[in-house]
């Protein structure tokens, strides 16, 4: 059976390739990229030979993509599957294509590099055990609204976050829980020139802001003292009124969101296995 590769590469700093990456970059020819542009620079920074190379752009959840991939699988060929930086599974595409390929049968090998929410969190002073880690976050306000409410404590959460809108969402975090013991660290450009982590926490907001250069790779950290009391019974008014909404109007989605409450986990995980035709 074919083999897809995934190679984890530098998230910001060149030097930081391994030489297992390496070898793969200079020995094969054929990848799939998240952006030609920027695996092309990659690949002149280490003086490989762009004309020998045969790039094919993999940036989305197409179906119809995946279904061809895999069929080249299926006739034996395999695949090396690169992300702009970091691993490809993180906050890139690579899952619904690593997930179909199992289902084939096919074998998932891993060059593994840099982690930007491990950086993060080394560098950030937040306690380590246990952390989560979540992607990006939600663009709209009640989204995040929704998401910070349900954060529990005791646990670094790790976020990605657009430049953008980091400013507004630390704002609209602390709006929404002010009472809580929260410290907050800001991670920017991990292993680049301007690398730079600000640490701070509710009386501080305003001044430490200021300082926070909202520009480039942003990485957003929140570890909310433990309270086990109040937490406690916070999540059991919360599973009472996720029943309650489940039991007035029985949907997948009301469903999901029950579920996730009490046995962890995304709601949209439990939505889509719920939802999926078999």
């Amino acid at each position: 059976m074919a083999k897809l590769t995934l190679v984890g590469l530098p998230i910001g700093n060149a030097q930081d390739i391994t030489k297992r990456a390496y070898a793969i970059l200079e020995n094969q020819k054929s990848f799939l990229v998240e952006d030609t542009r920027n695996f092309k620079s990659l690949l002149a920074h280490y003086g490989l030979e762009l004309s020998q190379y045969r790039l094919e752009s993999f940036h989305d959840h197409n179906k119809e993509n995946i279904t061809k991939l895999i069929s080249k699988m299926d006739s034996g060929e395999d695949l090396f599957l690169c992300s702009d930086a970091g691993s490809p599974v993180l906050s890139d595409p690579a899952f619904p294509l690593v997930r179909a390929a199992l289902d084939k049968g096919h074998e998932i090998e891993t060059i593994p590099g840099v982690s930007s929410p491990v950086v993060a969190l080394e560098l950030s002073g937040l306690p380590p055990h246990p952390f989560k880690f979540w992607g990006f976050l939600p663009r709209k306000d009640q989204a995040k609204k929704t998401w910070f409410g349900e954060l529990e404590g005791g646990v670094t959460h790790i976020c990605f976050e657009s430049p953008v809108r980091m400013q507004a969402t630390l704002e609209l975090f602390f709006k929404e829980n002010n009472t809580r013991n929260i410290k907050i660290a800001v991670a920017r450009e991990l292993t680049k020139i301007y690398q730079n982590v600000i640490n701070f926490d509710l009386e501080n907001l305003q001044e430490e802001i200021e300082k926070i250069t909202f520009r480039g790779e942003m990485i957003l950290l929140i570890y909310i003292e433990p309270d086990s009391k109040n937490d406690s019974n916070s999540s059991n008014l919360k599973i009472k009124e996720l029943a309650s909404s489940y039991i007035e109007k029985q949907t997948p989605r009301n469903l999901s969101k029950l579920i996730s409450s009490i046995l962890g986990g995304r709601p949209g995980e439990y939505y889509e296995q719920l939802t999926s035709k078999k």
